[in-house]
């Protein structure tokens, strides 16, 4: 869910305060967080990017 929470603000047609970012750039995000920052599971952020996981919002 977390994952979720962050990916969609960040590519979000309908955000107020600016446009949103192509997918490229939020799974590159979250790739960041899990590798880098360690702020999400790696095996996580892997498993919805390979499963494409937000296609299942359209």
């Amino acid at each position: 869910m977390t994952i979720l929470d962050i990916f969609d603000p960040l590519t979000a047609d309908d955000r107020p305060y600016k446009p949103g970012m192509p997918m490229e750039r939020a799974l590159a995000i979250l790739r960041d967080m899990a590798e880098k920052e360690g702020k999400l599971d790696a095996g996580l952020v892997q498993a919805f990017t390979q499963n494409r996981c937000w296609e299942a919002l359209d």
